[in-house]
């Protein structure tokens, strides 16, 4: 990439005004994005104080006076200020030693700003380096003092490609806060899995959250290098559970994180995230920088969902991604369908299809929260409304069909189903959705644990112990 560059309306040294130098005075001016991890900032200013440690006697010895300064660009006022165009940057008395702009891909300062930044590469008899040689510097020093070209100044304008950098270096101190949500079985734990592989070596914080006290899905979360914190038994969008919430993202905003990700419950309406979020900045500050509400859709039960749970509604209403999933079991007219009900509740959100979870992850570097529909409001999520949740744990070990048909026989009054449990062919992890019974195979537990989120309030408790004595017949306990 090549650009224009002024010569001389550079005004790192303030008391000449005009840049361009006068008299047997030489201003040489290094200016840089960054002396820390940049190699193409760190290797010029190596060289250049290599030339200059040469040059100096014999440019003093001839009557002048060579004064260096080196200046880091740090944001865009300062870019303003100097007239910087492109880093690393060499004046001498003004001039840009190396003339018109040439930039290339630099993996060091695009790790600083979180976004893809070019940087300059210097040419020299038909080869590009990225740190100029002590030949090529010497040369074009020594040009522009004893062969200055001549002012051409111009307006300045801030390349949108230091743009990048400054606004993604000012964001990339803040964590990278998304929040996962999407009705019961939608498919949130295999995405979030899913990111987390692929995120792996990166800092990653995790807060999940379930509505029973047992916790099913943090067990296949937890893993080594990932900060998290479970909050259960009710939404963290819940007058009941939202400080908490809050206390939990006021801390993770200390730790050394690039990622947060927040796995809501499958009932949780997030209507009053931002609200949350502003109680999280009076706590610990600008500690995030808010992407956005990524909703699961479940492709096969989204239609009757919409017409049956207002919750459902809401986490569309107020996402900013939208994932059709189960791609693999929907035909096309199914998926044309959903997609319009979903533009009928969301017309803005970015719309995507995955097959268990699996999604691209372009989805990163873009500004999701720009694609805001519905306002902040209350969220329904109300210590009245909270859904009975109980826990059944059995040292019996079944068979597959043996399980299934109690699974069957109870699962009409349940939202959701989900545990580990022991079969004749080994540990399984259990998950329930609708109609569909799901069994694969998991590590070793100590004992057999299910969780049932019910439709009927507490009397899913005569429902699920009926079941199980006249289907199972085996020791087991039931736990609120």
């Amino acid at each position: 990439m090549e650009q224009n560059t002024c010569c001389c309306e550079n005004p790192s040294y303030e008391e000449s005004g005009c840049g361009c130098g006068s008299g047997k005075e030489i201003k040489i001016d290094y200016l840089y994005l960054d002396l820390n991890t940049c190699d193409r900032c760190i290797g010029t200013v190596a060289v250049l104080d290599e030339v200059l440690d040469t040059l100096r006697p014999t440019l003093e010895l001839a009557g002048y006076q060579v004064l260096c300064q080196k200046r880091e660009i740090s944001n865009a006022e300062l870019a303003e200020k100097y007239h910087f165009r492109s880093s690393p940057t060499i004046l001498v008395n003004g001039q840009d030693i190396f003339g018109a702009v040439i930039e290339s891909d630099c993996g060091c300062c695009g790790e600083i700003a979180g976004t893809q930044v070019d940087c300059r590469v210097f040419e020299h008899e038909g080869i590009t380096r990225e740190v100029p040689t002590k030949e090529m510097l010497t040369d074009a020093i020594m040009k522009a003092v004893y062969h200055p070209t001549k002012c051409c100044c111009e307006e300045y304008q801030l390349p949108e490609n230091l743009k990048r950098f400054f606004e993604g270096k000012e964001g990339r101190g803040k964590k990278r806060l998304y929040v996962l949500t999407g009705f019961l079985g939608a498919g949130k734990t295999s995405l979030l899995l899913h990111l987390l592989d692929n995120l792996e070596g990166r800092k990653v914080g995790v807060i999940q959250n379930e509505f029973g006290k047992l916790s099913i899905d943090g067990a296949l979360v937890n893993r080594n290098g990932i900060q998290m914190t479970e909050i259960s038994r009710g939404s963290i969008f819940c007058s009941c559970l939202k400080g908490a919430f809050a206390q939990a993202l006021a801390e993770m905003g200390k730790m050394n994180l690039e990622y947060v990700f927040v796995e809501s419950s499958g009932l949780a309406d997030p209507s009053n995230i931002e609200e949350i979020l502003g109680e999280v900045t009076a706590m610990a500050g600008e500690v995030y920088d808010f992407k956005g509400v990524i909703c699961l859709i479940d492709g096969v039960n989204f239609l009757d969902q919409l017409s049956d749970v207002e919750t459902v509604d809401r986490q569309l209403a107020h996402c900013h991604m939208a994932v059709i999933n189960k791609l693999d079991l929907i035909d096309d007219a199914q998926l044309a369908k959903v997609t319009d009900a979903i533009r009928q509740v969301n017309p803005i959100c970015h719309v995507i299809t995955s097959r268990f979870g699996l999604i691209d992850l372009d989805f990163l570097d873009m500004d999701l929260s720009a694609l805001q529909w519905a306002p902040c409001e209350d969220s329904h999520n109300t210590v009245d409304n909270k859904p009975k949740t109980i826990s059944l744990e059995s040292e019996a070990v079944l068979s597959r069909e043996v399980l299934a048909a109690f699974l069957q026989a109870v699962l009409p009054d349940c939202y959701r189903i989900k545990g580990f449990f022991r079969l004749e062919e080994g540990w399984q992890q259990v998950d329930v959705v609708e109609k569909l019974i799901d069994f694969k195979p998991c590590q070793e537990r100590e004992l057999s644990q299910l969780v049932f989120l019910s439709k009927i309030g507490p009397k899913v408790i005569r429902t699920v112990d009926s079941a199980w004595k006249e289907i199972v017949k085996q020791p087991m306990k039931l736990k609120n």
